[in-house]
């Protein structure tokens, strides 16, 4: 039976690059990812980023490995939503 396509959240991937941020979930996801689609809303760019700058701020990420997981990420079978969410109107 193949596995189901599912959304994948930025703290699953923080933790397969992040040692910190590992968890037995995570590592079960990346095990997902050749055989399953993995899809992602537009804000899991931002997200990420944000973690990588963190730990790079706080001295616990060089900023060249930083570059290297941006490039491992880029490479990675997710479908990522280009588009954010439609503004509301002001009322």
């Amino acid at each position: 039976m193949p596995a189901t396509p599912f959304v994948l959240d930025h703290s699953v991937l923080c933790g397969w690059f992040l040692a910190n941020q590992a968890s037995p979930y995570s590592d079960a996801v990346a095990g997902l990812l050749p055989e399953v689609d993995a899809h992602a809303p537009w804000l899991l760019q931002l997200e990420f980023t944000n973690v990588l700058c963190t730990a790079c701020r706080r001295g616990t990420l060089p900023v060249a490995t930083a570059r290297e997981i941006v490039e491992q990420v880029a490479l990675l079978p997710i479908r990522i939503d280009a588009s954010p969410p439609p503004s509301r109107p002001r009322c």
